[in-house]
């Protein structure tokens, strides 16, 4: 099997790198970067992988960039783990993709908030596209380095659009592959056909622990530790589960506990928003609570918290 790995940021380094490492697999694995730069660092020194013991492994996946023009000659890959943040989804890397994907080729969406699955029919044929929710933790420590910060679940199913027909099930062994593969590599891979639904629960949980997190400058574990941000918390919850139930997504019963649990597992973490905030980057803040107001205003309801920290957010980019 060849699987091509799209993204050098953490979650793209993390992919890439457990699943070279994994010898026995025998899985032909390839990374893309978004510049020449990186892709060369790689290639001269290899993909460094910090287990959660601290162990470092450096790894040898294949290597190249969006920059290389002959790359549209390679063999097209089995999968494609497209792991770029939504704000990196332009059209240009949209139209790349589309020149990327075989007859049998799957692409599996890792982005963070919602908006990709709206995104992606425009370049792929709606058969080869699905979603992966992960709760991995990763950091990117530098273009060649990746630390795995904590263990998770990833759930990956097909995005198929409401009301569309289910794929034959001939495709199911083919997923059930990658799934198996994942598994072999070290990640809690695990396939569903309720992805929608899994993808609004890590959604609701962006949209609580990145702006917060973001606007205060604090760790993800601070959050469950002060009364007023917790109170906070709950009243972006009961606004979000208003919003999922217009489009009639059922949020899981026990969200504010997953919501407890990641600040609690990821405590002496910093989200990925505060890490872009502190950067002077742009943050996915408009896939995230950005969506939930798009959302609420096409359904004629109100989210006002949600909007207020979207608002704020979009404050602090506009300081570039």
């Amino acid at each position: 099997m060849y699987i091509r790995v799209v993204g050098g940021g953490s979650v793209g380094l993390l992919l890439a790198g457990k699943l070279a490492g994994a010898d026995s697999i025998g899985v032909r694995v390839e990374i893309v970067c978004r510049t020449a730069v990186q892709a060369a660092e790689i290639a001269r020194s290899g993909l460094s992988v910090i287990s959660l013991e601290g162990e470092r492994r450096i790894v040898k996946p294949e290597v190249s960039s969006f920059e290389e023009e002959a790359f549209a000659e390679k063999s097209k890959p089995d999968w494609i783990l497209l792991a770029l943040k939504q704000k990196d989804l332009d059209e240009r890397v949209l139209k790349w993709l589309s020149r990327q994907v075989g007859t049998h080729t799957g692409v599996v969406g890792f982005q963070n908030g919602i908006g990709h699955e709206e995104l992606l029919p425009s370049a792929l044929p709606s058969t080869a596209i699905y979603l992966a929710v992960t709760t991995e933790g990763a950091r990117r420590r530098s273009s060649v380095e990746v630390e795995h910060t904590g263990m998770g679940v990833t759930r990956i199913g097909r995005a198929l659009r409401r009301g569309s027909a289910a794929m034959s099930p001939v495709h199911r062994p083919y997923e059930e592959k990658l799934v198996q593969i994942m598994h072999q590599a070290g990640f809690d891979a695990r396939w569903t056909d309720h992805i929608e639904r899994y993808s609004w629960n890590k959604l609701v949980i962006n949209s609580i622990v990145n702006p917060l997190t973001a606007l205060l400058g604090i760790r993800n574990g601070a959050l469950i530790h002060n009364a007023e941000l917790v109170k906070l918390a709950q009243i972006l919850l009961a606004e979000a589960g208003t919003v999922a139930e217009s489009r009639g997504i059922q949020l899981d019963e026990d969200l504010w506990e997953q919501i407890m649990n990641v600040c609690e597992r990821t405590a002496a973490n910093h989200s990925s928003m505060l890490q872009d905030v502190s950067a002077g980057r742009r943050t996915e803040i408009d896939w995230i609570n950005g969506s939930l107001v798009r959302i609420a205003r096409e359904e004629g309801i109100d989210a006002p918290t949600h909007r207020a920290l979207y608002h704020l957010i979009k404050g602090m980019e506009a300081e570039e």
